[in-house]
């Protein structure tokens, strides 16, 4: 049997990095997009991970872990630049949705892998 505690501690620091601020920061200070890239790439291969050693409890935990860094990390390094750059929403918005977003593909994208697993494992019979 595979000891899973070992692999949650490197899923939720994958998660604790704070992808959402980093883009945002990314964006409004050097005005740049590819740090969006990061937010897509990394919580998908935690997701692949969690699918993997079955702890699909890592998903939402890891998703308010990173949430409450980029949280931690806005509010101490947010500029005035910030207040009318993400408009129409406001910095702390504009984090919500992007966390939501990352949660709700996170979501979509274990239940294709499982989906996925599953019929694999029906085919192999």
């Amino acid at each position: 049997m595979k000891q899973k505690p070992l692999s949650v501690r490197p899923t939720l620091l994958g998660h604790a990095v704070p992808y959402a601020f980093l883009a945002m920061y990314g964006d409004a200070a050097g005005r740049t997009l590819w740090l969006y890239v990061p937010l897509l790439v990394c919580p998908a291969l935690l997701c692949v991970l969690a699918v993997k050693v079955r702890l699909l409890f890592l998903l939402p935990a890891g998703a308010v872990l990173s949430f409450l860094s980029s949280d931690l990390f806005l509010t101490h390094l947010r500029t005035e630049l910030w207040s009318w750059y993400f408009k129409p929403f406001s910095p702390l918005g504009f984090l919500v949705l992007l966390s939501a977003a990352v949660l709700l593909g996170q979501a979509a994208q274990a239940c294709l892998l499982k989906a996925r697993s599953k019929r694999r494992s029906g085919d192999a019979l």
